[in-house]
This record gives C-alpha cells, sequence and structure tokens, in this order.
C-alpha cells in the first residue's frame, strides 16, 4: 500500500482509501504523511472514505496532516438492532469515538459527506438529520447518541456543499452560492438554517437546480 500510494502520488493522482477500523486509519494516515515526506508539498486533498473508528491521537490528524475526512452521516443512524449490536462487537471504547464530525471539524479537519448510495438510502435530509442531531428519524435517543460529534445545520450543510466540492478540486466553481460559481442547488420548503435541527424531517425539496437549468418542481410552486 505504501508503495502503491507513493507511485500513484508521483504521477499526480489525487489518492482516496477506504478505511474503518482505527488500526486501518492510522496505518493511512501514517502512509499519507510519509508520501508527502518524500514527495514533497503540494496540493493533494488526501481522502480518507468512511473514517468510521478512530483513535484519539488520530482524529486530530486530519487536520494537520489536511487528509480528508470523506463520511456518510447515516452511517450512523443510532437504531438499537443497528447501534447495540455493533457496539457489542466492538466495545464501548472503540464505539465512543465513532463518526467523529465534530471533533474532526473542531481540529481543523475537512469534513466531506455524501450518501454511500446504495449501502444506505440515497435521501439526503435523513442523512442531514443523523449528522446534525445524532438521532433515529424518530427523535431517539432523546439527547442525541454521542452529541458531542453532532454538528450545526450550518456546519452540516457544508460538508455536504463546499466540503464535497473541495474534495472533488471543484471549490472554485461548486459548493457555495456565489456569483461566479455554477447554479447547482436546491430550494427547501422550509428554513432549516432558521429552524433548527428539528425541522430537518418533513422537509421536502420544492425545486432543484443542476448548472443553471431547473430539473425538478414541486407541484406547491407550479
Amino acid at each position: 500500500m505504501e508503495k502503491r500510494v507513493l507511485d500513484a502520488d508521483k504521477r499526480g493522482l489525487q489518492v482516496m482509501i477506504h478505511a474503518i477500523g482505527d488500526q486501518a486509519n492510522s496505518k493511512i494516515l501514517d502512509i499519507y504523511r510519509d508520501t508527502v515526506a518524500q514527495n514533497g508539498e503540494r496540493d493533494r486533498r488526501f481522502k480518507i472514505e468512511h473514517a468510521q473508528h478512530l483513535r484519539k491521537e488520530d482524529i486530530l490528524r486530519f487536520g494537520k496532516l489536511k487528509v480528508i475526512a470523506s463520511m456518510q452521516p447515516y452511517h450512523a443512524d443510532p437504531s438499537p438492532n443497528q447501534v447495540d449490536v455493533w457496539a457489542a462487537n466492538i466495545g464501548p471504547e472503540r464505539a465512543g469515538r465513532a463518526w467523529s464530525w465534530g471533533s474532526i471539524r473542531r481540529a481543523g479537519g475537512v469534513l466531506a459527506f455524501g450518501s454511500d448510495w446504495p449501502v444506505v438510502p440515497f435521501d439526503p435530509i435523513i442523512a442531514l438529520n443523523s449528522a446534525v442531531t445524532r438521532q433515529t428519524v424518530n427523535g431517539l435517543p432523546g439527547d442525541g447518541w454521542l452529541p458531542s460529534e453532532r454538528l450545526s445545520v450550518s456546519d452540516a450543510l457544508t460538508a455536504y456543499g463546499h466540503g464535497s466540492a473541495y474534495a472533488a478540486f471543484a471549490d472554485d466553481r461548486r459548493g457555495t452560492l456565489r456569483v461566479g460559481a455554477d447554479a447547482d442547488l436546491v430550494v427547501l420548503d422550509r428554513d432549516i438554517l432558521a429552524e433548527g435541527p428539528s425541522s430537518i424531517i418533513g422537509t421536502t425539496v420544492a425545486l432543484t437546480v443542476v448548472a443553471g437549468q431547473v430539473v425538478h418542481r414541486s407541484e406547491a410552486l407550479s
């Protein structure tokens, strides 16, 4: 793996590697660190896909090493039949550092959110709810699972928009609403920034625009 990453990086390729377990993530961060040391500094935007379980010391390294944590919020849906079995298998200590979105962001790391469809549902609304509340769609648990890792609505939207565009070297034209950027956007039926996390479930898309073209319009706007 070390040789493959080093060779790919020498050719100017962007490297992204799937890693789920804490040892796997730690090793990939080591490989990325050593690759930069050998090949020199440049704008690489290395990614780790999933970055699911992390050692405490490795959470800090995403920002330090400029590695993008490409994560999928609905993986952290805390349904009992999912979380209880999984947590029992890996133990409470590791389970307590799962999907550390808040910690990665606070340590200066870049989050890039996506769906991982078809492994989990494509619906971005329920995934956004996971990122912001760490709850199921039915609002459980009441305080959220590992609530310190919750994100604000604004930070979660940034991870989906700018974070994903940055991870694709497309942040010069996508991921934010500004003059000169591609007109890729959706209009929701409510202001979830103003109304807050409790407004997310039940939100629908009223309008979708791709490259300046309307590709979806709800009946309410017809």
